[in-house]
């Protein structure tokens, strides 16, 4: 009666472990490796507001290095909102997505910068055939800052430590499979351990 008890005790075990080391690999996948992170972040670009937000953060942050553009300011914002989730912005803005949440979870970092580089050359390339003498202008702004953040401590420290969750996730595989061993080493009848082994982790 013991040994039965003990056989559905892993059995059990052995379910919720797989699911939680599953959980715990996929948390780790979505949360703290950089380049899923930076592609979930890119989708947002399909948000008609959040182009919307970014044209005016460009167009401001434009101006500021070429004031004499100011009269033009709608001209800017348009062509930014035209090539916003192109091809060349999506990389522009996945790679600085990329480099600033490398720099929480790796480099130490609490206070956080999102650049996009090189805009000026993407905007001028975008009017060059309807706008040359303003796309010369655009040609000279260089990195648009659209973000400055201070995370703080506690925001950085609990980000970094989601990188952990890779040895949780190994950790608790190990107690999987060797709940199954157990299970199995121990059962009067393995086919009926290992049907109920299937049905517990679909359970779980």
């Amino acid at each position: 009666m013991r040994r039965e008890l003990l056989v559905r005790l892993l059995v059990l075990l052995a379910a919720l472990a797989a699911v939680l080391a599953l959980v715990a690999g996929y948390a780790r996948h979505a949360v703290v490796d950089s380049g899923q992170f930076a592609n979930r972040a890119t989708t947002a670009l399909e948000a008609p507001a959040v182009r919307a937000l970014i044209s005016a953060r460009v167009a401001d942050e434009v101006l500021a290095q070429e004031p004499d553009l100011i009269a033009v300011r709608p001209v800017i914002e348009s062509v930014a909102g035209g090539v916003i989730g192109s091809g060349a912005i999506t990389g522009i803005f996945r790679s600085a997505v990329r480099d600033v949440h490398r720099a929480l979870i790796d480099r130490d970092q609490d206070t956080l910068t999102l650049t996009l580089r090189d805009v000026g050359v993407v905007l001028a390339g975008a009017v060059q055939a309807v706008r040359p003498e303003l796309a010369d202008d655009l040609r000279r702004a260089e990195d648009v800052s659209l973000l400055t953040r201070d995370a703080g401590p506690v925001a950085g420290d609990a980000v970094r430590a989601a990188d952990r969750i890779r040895l949780l996730a190994w950790l608790l595989l190990a107690v999987a499979v060797a709940s199954v061993a157990g299970a199995l080493a121990l059962s009067r009848d393995r086919r009926a351990t290992t049907v109920a082994l299937g049905g517990a982790v679909a359970v779980a």
